[in-house]
């Protein structure tokens, strides 16, 4: 009994040394290989180089994929998993495997960029291979000093549309460059110009919280356009949520205007109601209320706050550019403490104003305005 468990036991024990001998030439064989194959492959659209190829133990390997025009790398998958790989520019791009110790894999996908461009011949209608020229014009106008809300924040801020249009133009060109010539054209400035300061300028501000609704719904505009009792109440409700004061029925300048008229509808979905509230520099316990800002350019780099209101305004009164007219006069004042809108309106007095300043001015629009 003792000697047929001693002999099972060495019987065991013979197997467990014979497996670890096999496992064991299995990791010898591995680490002393002295190469190793990578499977290289690419999809339509574009090619890889070197194609699949044998690298020496513990080396570097290097592939090159290229996409055809109108073609761009969009996904490389290795060993299987695919990476967050992103083609920055355009032309060849590479992968490196480096300190090989193993067979791997590597596959290339491409994406197609632009539609396939087929140009004729105008005389005669048949195919040709033509590169197309593209000439875009970069419009160095005052609005791209603004965000596509229209606030003033300057041409070189991340929000502005300049900033905006420039990414665009910089992905249009590394997209279709290899497939059409791309001009690129501006206007020229002249040689001396007086320089001009950019401030951002609230439109059809109000003081009175009456007029305040931070969003909306569709139903304010509606009814200031057309006085519909049912858009009246479903805005009125919508708002009184938000601020408890907000009166529908308190239109301001859209209110002068009939309904039906062209004017009403425009203003309407200008400045009804009033969505955005800041402090006023001024009185800081009250607040301005506006839904449009749009730059104001001065030659004085020291405005600072300025409330600036026309005893006159007409809202039929339709500048046609600069020096062409009529135009609305405005008055300026530094300060402006009362919560009563009365004063904004045409006739209705100067309530809170305070701090006078240049009377009687006109203001040229901008393209913004125009």
């Amino acid at each position: 009994m003792n000697i047929k468990n001693n002999y099972r036991t060495v019987q065991t024990s013979a197997k467990i040394i014979l497996l670890l001998g096999v496992f064991v030439f299995g990791v010898f064989s591995e680490a002393f290989a002295t190469s190793f194959t990578i499977t290289a492959s690419a999809g339509s659209g574009g090619s890889i180089s070197p194609g699949t190829t044998t690298v020496n133990n513990g080396s570097n390997q290097t592939f090159t994929f290229t996409a055809n025009t109108g073609y761009y790398v969009s996904q490389i998958t290795i060993n299987g998993t695919a990476t967050n790989y992103t083609q920055a520019s355009p032309g060849p791009s590479s992968y490196t495997f480096s300190n090989v110790t193993a067979a791997q894999t590597i596959a290339v996908a491409f994406t197609r960029s632009v539609p396939p461009m087929t140009n004729y011949c105008v005389n005669s209608g048949a195919t040709v291979n033509i590169t197309p020229n593209v000439l875009i014009i970069l419009a160095n106008s005052n609005s791209n000093d603004e965000d596509f809300v229209g606030n003033a924040v300057g041409s070189y801020s991340p929000t502005s549309k300049s900033v905006s249009g420039r990414s665009a133009l910089i992905n249009l060109i590394n997209t279709y460059s290899n497939v059409m010539n791309i001009g690129l054209m501006t206007f020229r400035l002249p040689a001396s110009n007086n320089p001009y300061y950019i401030y951002n300028a609230a439109y059809f501000a109000s003081y009175n919280q009456e007029s305040y609704c931070p969003n909306p719904p569709p139903n304010c505009v509606n009814y200031c356009i057309n006085g519909d009792s049912a858009d009246q109440t479903a805005c009125q409700t919508a708002c009184q949520a938000q601020n408890s004061l907000f009166n529908a029925t308190y239109l301001l300048e859209p209110g002068t205007l009939t309904v039906g008229n062209p004017l009403r509808t425009t203003y309407c979905a200008l400045v009804y109601p009033k969505t955005i509230a800041i402090t006023n520099p001024s009185a800081p316990s009250n607040y301005i209320y506006y839904s449009q800002a749009l730059p104001f350019y001065d030659s004085s780099p020291n405005d600072g706050t300025l409330f600036i209101y026309s005893p006159t305004y007409s809202l039929s009164i339709q500048s046609n550019g600069a020096g062409q007219g009529p135009y609305n006069t405005y008055n300026y004042y530094s300060s402006m403490t009362g919560t009563s809108d009365s004063g904004t309106l045409a006739g209705s007095g100067t309530p809170g104003y305070s701090g006078p300043g240049a009377q009687n001015q006109g203001l040229v629009p901008t393209d913004s305005d125009v």
